[in-house]
């Protein structure tokens, strides 16, 4: 569940699968939740990668999350890398 998108679909690697799994790496260590714990027993485990493949599935920040965190999290995990920073 750290894995990119693509890198779940079988796509090619590249940095910017890193930069995503970056993105919930900040998520795990400002939360101190584990990634996607939060959707347990409204979403079977098994089916949490696909919802990220298909529908954009992310973990919900917390509130205490400052702002400008939010902000990187949130571009690094966008789903087309494309769209991620370079780091």
């Amino acid at each position: 569940q750290w894995m990119a998108p693509e890198s779940q679909q079988g796509h090619s690697y590249s940095e910017r699968c890193d930069i995503y799994s970056f993105a919930i790496v900040l998520y795990e260590l400002f939360s101190g939740q584990v990634p996607f714990l939060e959707f347990e027993g409204k979403i079977r485990s098994a089916e949490i990668p696909k919802k990220i493949c298909e529908e954009n599935l992310r973990p919900t920040i917390p509130v205490n999350v400052p702002e400008h965190v939010r902000v990187v999290m949130r571009s690094c995990w966008q789903h087309s890398p494309e769209y991620r920073p370079p780091m």
